[in-house]
């Protein structure tokens, strides 16, 4: 599994135009902490929450601010693995994508990741883990002989 077939066709991108309130609003509603900021193809950076609160001026547009957005990104073609040690070291809600002209193509959440992970490892289906102690007992049958 690769980063472009995990991409959310939910999750909005934000333009340096945008308010800080619309990108808080469309956080709370996704329930995420990230949005990426994107001008037509061109990934500028993440914003986060804290960003935007950081402004202490929410009805203004963000590229009204000097912002220092970060640039984590994953390739379109990179394993599922490496975008969650991406997500995991950065603490990110959400991953950019993009492809290997260094277009935007979206962003995969980490609320898909762990489902995805889930599905691969079969720990959402139903069933038990049985836990055998056999190493203990070969100890007494070897200390009997």
């Amino acid at each position: 599994m690769v980063a472009k077939d995990l991409i959310s066709e939910v999750i909005p991108t934000l333009k340096t135009s945008d308010l800080g309130q619309t990108a808080l609003n469309w956080m709370e509603t996704f329930r995420i902490s990230h949005l990426p900021v994107v001008n037509n193809q061109d990934f500028l950076g993440l914003i986060s929450d804290t960003d935007i609160y950081d402004m202490n001026q929410p009805e203004e547009p963000i590229g009204n601010h000097v912002l220092s957005l970060i640039k984590p990104y994953v390739d379109a073609e990179q394993h599922i693995f490496e975008v969650i040690g991406l997500a995991s070291r950065l603490k990110l809600s959400v991953v950019p994508v993009l492809d290997k002209n260094n277009h935007f193509k979206g962003v995969i959440t980490t609320s898909d990741l762990i489902r995805h992970f889930a599905g691969l490892s079969s720990m959402d289906q139903p069933g038990g883990i049985i836990v055998l102690e056999l190493i203990e007992r070969l100890k007494a049958i070897m200390l009997k002989s």
